[in-house]
């Protein structure tokens, strides 16, 4: 169980290191330092705490307890400075497109890739440079000062007994040390070979035309480039992008949907209530409000008076009475009680009448029930309203006897010589 431990932890702890050391032996020595970041360094010893919590059961606060984090802290702070200087004068001395690979090429000679010996075989490669050498030479230190740190952590977690051994884990280190780098070189390139891999899964999942489709696997996430995250976090956005806009389209769809139903039910209940409105009128029960129907006073005051067959001269003309429900099949059944209430009321359209069209037309569809006397005494009023007119010029009694005289030659009953004249004008 010891050795799965400290072998789990060294896979995560020394994974950067290995793959930093992996590069630089290529020759790629600016890739290579640039991995070697104090915050991914850390961030490594810090997962292979994580891995082996999860291996153990041991919380990682008690895993980190038993291990020399304030040293971990000192060489990480170290490295916050060194790497970034180091990698600064690399790219100040050797420029952004390596023409130095000539003089910084080592040479394969047989020596075990230690990283740290590894920056400082470049630094003397270049130490003619010391503005670029000393950076090299103390990130050097700096990374085998942590390499020392995590064969530290190692022992602790190969020792069972982590707080009464600690003379014995000061001995035992020294004895790792000189092991560590043969594992560095075997996890190196198993690493190397590991992270091409992640990274082309990785690559495959990204290649995909859905956003939301794009997954990156647990297992490979740590592997991940800079560039790489950016893609996987552009896919990201726009798949919550798109998740967004059509959650939007749905609920507008919705709102529509509801809007409809809303109106439809407006509309059937005004039918509904016009159906109502219409029917209480002809049997005459009408007395006020009709639920669906919205109707002022004056409004249902009117309609009273039709259901009680009690009109007024000015419900008879000269202008036509605006009716509830115009734009219903209730309207007819309305319209056809105003003439049910006007027809009976002889005095009101025969004697005292200014007729507007929609009571000449009532009557109309009337006129074979209406009395004939009653009609004989409309054309005879329309006709001395005619003289009248006729005699004194006045515009409004011309009107007047102008409807009048229609309204009797529409019932049958035209009016005399007076009203001929009146209508020819």
């Amino acid at each position: 169980m010891s050795a799965k431990i400290s072998a789990t932890f060294l896979r995560a702890a020394l994974g950067p290191i290995q793959y930093a050391a992996g590069l630089i032996t290529s020759n790629k020595v600016l890739q290579g330092m640039e991995e070697l970041g104090a915050d991914g360094l850390l961030a490594g010893l810090r997962r292979g705490v994580t891995d082996i919590a999860a291996l153990s059961g041991i919380a990682s606060a008690e895993i980190e307890r038993a291990l020399p984090m304030t040293q971990v802290e000192e060489v990480s702070q170290r490295l916050a400075s060194s790497q970034p200087a180091a990698v600064a004068a690399w790219k100040l001395h050797a420029g952004p497109f390596g023409f130095m690979d000539v003089i910084t090429a080592l040479t394969i000679d047989g020596r075990k890739p230690e990283i740290g010996l590894c920056i400082e075989r470049v630094a003397k490669k270049v130490s003619a440079d010391p503005e670029l050498s000393k950076p090299l030479l103390v990130l050097a230190t700096d990374v085998t000062a942590w390499e020392e740190i995590i064969v530290r952590c190692k022992h602790v977690l190969d020792d069972r007994d982590w707080l009464a051994k600690a003379y014995a884990k000061k001995r035992l280190v020294r004895v790792l040390t000189a092991s560590v780098p043969i594992a560095v070189i075997v996890a190196s390139l198993g690493l190397i070979l590991t992270v091409k891999l992640s990274r082309d899964r990785i690559d495959r999942a990204l290649a995909v035309s859905d956003p939301c489709a794009a997954v990156i696997p647990t297992s490979d996430a740590h592997f991940a480039s800079k560039e790489q995250d950016k893609t996987y976090a552009a896919a990201q956005a726009r798949c919550e992008a798109t998740a967004l806009a059509e959650k939007r389209a749905k609920e507008a769809e919705a709102a529509q949907r509801e809007a409809e139903r809303a109106a439809a039910a407006r509309k059937a209940a005004r039918l509904d209530g016009c159906a109502k409105l219409a029917a209480s009128v002809t049997d005459g029960s009408f007395s006020g409000a009709v639920a669906g129907v919205d109707l002022d006073a004056p409004t249902a005051r009117l309609l009273g008076r039709i259901a009680m067959k009690k009109l007024e001269p000015e419900d008879v003309g000269p202008t036509d009475l605006v009716l509830p429900c115009a734009d219903t099949p209730s309207a007819v059944a309305i319209a056809d009680s105003f003439g049910a209430a006007l027809a009976p009321d002889v005095t009101l359209w025969a004697r005292h009448s200014d007729p507007s069209p929609m009571a000449q037309k009532a009557l109309e569809s009337r006129k074979d029930s209406l009395p004939p006397t009653a009609i004989i005494g409309l054309a005879e009023g329309a006709e001395r309203t005619a003289k009248e007119g006729l005699t004194s010029g006045k515009p409004d009694i011309m009107a007047r006897a102008k409807r009048l005289c229609t309204m009797a030659r529409a019932l049958g009953t035209p009016g005399g010589g007076s009203c001929v004249a009146v209508e020819k004008l």
